[in-house]
């Protein structure tokens, strides 16, 4: 699982992420700073490496 939030997030609180990614088995966890709640559209370029990785790890991509 991964779960990926804005440190600014209003509608979703980053401590709410937070507590859930600690009740996932093997959750990897990402902030982004300076970030509401939409990380892949303002962050998009890190958001989409971040996703690949992901995926390359948990072997998902298709993109190979």
């Amino acid at each position: 699982v991964l779960c990926m939030y804005g440190d600014h997030d209003s509608i979703i609180k980053p401590i709410r992420t937070q507590e859930i990614a600690k009740k996932l088995h093997n959750c990897k966890l990402y902030e982004f700073n300076s970030c509401g709640h939409y990380p892949y559209l303002t962050h998009s370029s890190k958001f989409n490496l971040l996703l690949k990785e992901f995926l390359n790890e948990v072997g998902m991509n298709r993109d190979e």
